[in-house]
């Protein structure tokens, strides 16, 4: 765990809505659009190329089971996801992590396109960032791990 990677902190993991397989799923705190959620790694990795195949498989395989949820509970069938790897491919912390984001029609502005959005989403220091309400993202966060845990809960 890296102290100020702020993917390693508990409070961060803390708001997670599902946890498997050595991963988390949390809601965008800064959402591109209504849905939009990150998979994280639980340990600090930096680089997709190094992980080796099994957790690559995992990673992927709960990226599918997570954005199929939120197909369900957003009520769509279609998504963009997103994985940038270093400064030049638009990557903002230095923790792996895939963004899986919900789409519908007209979901943004005509001729605004969600990976322009999230380039500047991650440009933007925290402080200038257009953040979800802390209770809004509580509310919401609440909500799809309340719903996660009665499709997946284990008996």
């Amino acid at each position: 765990m890296i102290i100020d990677c702020p993917f390693c902190k508990n409070d961060v993991i803390a708001h997670s809505f599902a946890n498997e397989s050595g991963y988390y799923a949390i809601y965008n705190h800064a959402p591109v659009t209504y849905g939009h959620s990150l998979i994280i790694p639980d340990k600090h990795v930096t680089d997709l190329l190094l992980l080796p195949e099994a957790e690559f498989i995992q990673l992927f395989k709960f990226a599918r089971k997570v954005m199929g949820f939120l197909n369900d509970f957003f009520k769509t069938s279609e998504f963009d996801m997103s994985l940038q790897q270093g400064v030049n491919a638009g990557q903002s912390i230095e923790h792996l992590h895939l963004h899986l984001i919900p789409r519908r029609e007209n979901d943004l502005p005509f001729g605004e396109e969600w990976f322009q959005k999230l380039s500047e989403n991650q440009l933007s220091t925290l402080d200038s960032k257009v953040l979800l309400d802390d209770e809004v993202f509580k509310e919401i966060s609440d909500k799809l791990r309340s719903t996660w845990n009665s499709q997946f809960r284990t008996l």
